[in-house]
């Protein structure tokens, strides 16, 4: 019985000491900002089938029925038309994030583009 109450006193000194220590002082970082995808280049049109095949082969992947090698393949095809259309490799780390976030259903409009 001791030591509920010690563990009782505990927990509301910590939980005290978070309100008014910690609380306060996390609250002027701002949170971290999600990429935005608003300002990545469009996809070029020598490019769209290889950014479907890979949208294709992720959505396959996630269900099963395409493998990890199938993929890769599929990514690498088009983040290679990307490099070679000008983009830089952070446009392309982008556009191949956009692409699976709309593939797995995570941003609006998962058929734009495609």
């Amino acid at each position: 019985m001791k030591n509920l109450i010690i563990l009782i006193v505990l927990g509301v000194a910590g939980y005290f000491t978070y309100q008014y220590y910690i609380g306060p002082w996390l609250d002027g970082y701002a949170p971290a900002e999600p990429t935005q995808h608003e300002y990545l280049p469009p996809i070029p049109t020598e490019c769209e089938g290889k950014g479907k095949n890979m949208a294709d082969a992720i959505y396959g992947n996630d269900i099963g029925r395409v493998s990890f090698s199938q993929l890769n393949h599929a990514t690498r095809t088009f983040q290679t038309c990307l490099k070679n259309a000008g983009f830089t490799d952070s446009d392309v780390n982008g556009t191949y994030d956009k692409i699976k976030d709309e593939v797995m259903g995570l941003t609006p409009g998962s058929s734009k583009g495609f």
